[in-house]
C-alpha cells in the first residue's frame, strides 16, 4: 500500500464528514504528503488523476469484444476485489490464460517476478 502508517478505515470516517469531493480530496492529499516525499499539491493531481482513470474505466462498455487469446499477467498481491479474471471474459470471445507472478502490481517489475514476465512475453512472440 502507499501509505502502511495510515488508518485507513479512520481515514475513511474523516473523509465521509467533508462536504465535498475537492475538500476530501485536499485532505487526503495532504494525509499522503505526510507520509511520502512529494508536495500536497503533487499527490493532489496525481490522486485525481488516478481517480478519474478508474471512473473511466468503470464506466466504459465495449461496443465489441476482443477477438483473439488474451493473456493476463496478475500479481499474487491485490487489495482490490476483482473477478479472477479481471472482468476480461466479458470482453474476450477467445481463450483467457491467466498468469500469476509473486507481488504485489509494483513488485512483480522486479527480481524472479519480472523475469517471468519476460518468459511469458517472450514465448507470446514466438
Amino acid at each position: 500500500m502507499v501509505c502502511s502508517n495510515l488508518d485507513y478505515a479512520k481515514t475513511t470516517r474523516e473523509l465521509e464528514t467533508l462536504p465535498s469531493f475537492e475538500a476530501r480530496l485536499k485532505r487526503v492529499a495532504e494525509l499522503i504528503s505526510g507520509q511520502t516525499k512529494y508536495p500536497t499539491d503533487v499527490v493532489e493531481v496525481t490522486a485525481l488523476t488516478f481517480y478519474k482513470k478508474l471512473l473511466a474505466a468503470h464506466n466504459y462498455k465495449s461496443t465489441s469484444k476482443i477477438v483473439s487469446n488474451v493473456t493476463l499477467i496478475k500479481p499474487t498481491e491485490n487489495y482490490a476485489k476483482l473477478a479472477a479474471d479481471y472482468g476480461l471474459s466479458e470482453v474476450c470471445t477467445s481463450k483467457i490464460d491467466i498468469v500469476t507472478v509473486k507481488g504485489d502490481h509494483r513488485t512483480i517489475l522486479t527480481g524472479d517476478s519480472v523475469e517471468k514476465i519476460a518468459t511469458v512475453l517472450e514465448a507470446l512472440t514466438v
